[in-house]
């Protein structure tokens, strides 16, 4: 398995920075989506 990476990337070593990068796109996006849902929460009151 090339956890979704493209087989250049694994070739030349990119693989654990990519893997680093989306995970932390990952908790962005999580930490976005939490502060987004407590902001709604407040605004409908």
């Amino acid at each position: 398995s090339l956890d979704n990476l493209t087989p250049r990337d694994v070739y030349l070593g990119q693989g654990e920075k990519i893997k680093n990068i989306r995970e932390t796109i990952k908790q962005n996006s999580i930490n976005k989506r939490i502060f987004d849902n407590k902001t709604m929460k407040y605004q409908s009151k």
